[in-house]
């Protein structure tokens, strides 16, 4: 790899880096020290675009990981609770109202759609 193509490299990585930990294209350009108009043209890029899009899903799927960890202590919270006989009973049948609701949404196989969906979305409102 030319020496050239590694800062090319490294930019992007900082673009891409930027625009996952900022709220706006703006601020993702000031955060990268580059102009909007840089960071615009490097978003009209596939290749640029395709590394966006892996990332983003990476640090979405790890979030995804980190919620599957907490949800069991949450399970076992609104268990406690709704199990919990000297807890009020409006108190126990909100929390079974919950886990069935819960329940009921639960859709493991949906999870991929949802995550190439909430993308696809994003890249519509950026006009690209």
């Amino acid at each position: 790899m030319s020496e050239a193509s590694k800062t090319k490299a490294a930019e992007d990585s900082e673009l891409v880096a930027a625009l996952l930990s900022s709220a706006t294209i703006r601020c993702a350009a000031e955060v990268a020290g580059v102009s909007e108009a840089t960071l615009y043209r490097r978003l009209r890029d596939p290749g640029f675009r395709g590394e966006l899009k892996e990332q983003r899903l990476r640090v979405y799927s790890h979030s995804l990981q980190r919620l599957q960890v907490a949800a069991e202590d949450a399970v076992e919270v609104l268990e406690g609770a709704m199990r919990d006989g000297d807890a009020p009973l409006s108190a126990r049948v909100k929390c079974a109202a919950h886990v069935l609701e819960l329940a009921a949404k639960a859709q493991p196989e949906m999870v991929d759609y949802k995550l190439q969906d909430a993308d696809e979305r994003l890249l519509e409102d950026l006009g690209l």
